[in-house]
């Protein structure tokens, strides 16, 4: 891989874990009505697509039973979607600044 290929990758995912931070974040207030909870998050994360990071797919659950949110993070399209426990859509966060 090219270097700048290398950076463009490590941009990607910086921007990816920032967005996605802010998307558990939106599910964790929506739940506990507070910023902070105890819950862990349990993520899935399938191989890339094409062996290439700018097509991964990552799913976080805040654990509970049923689960209390998620967040899909579809990283080819630089977006974190929050969801709340009935599945409804929250917030999605996105950035068009990033070239993949």
């Amino acid at each position: 891989m090219s270097e700048v290929r290398v950076v463009q990758a490590r941009g990607l995912e910086n921007l990816m874990l920032k967005l996605i931070e802010k998307a558990k974040r939106r599910v964790i207030l929506a739940y506990e009505r507070s910023a902070h909870t105890d819950r862990p998050w349990l993520e899935a994360s399938p191989p890339d697509s094409y062996s290439s990071p700018n097509y991964r797919v990552k799913v976080f659950v805040l654990e509970g039973s049923p689960p209390k949110g998620m967040v899909l993070a579809n990283y080819g399209g630089h977006v974190a979607i929050a969801f709340d426990c009935h599945g409804r859509q929250l917030y999605t966060y996105r950035d068009f600044g990033v070239e993949s």
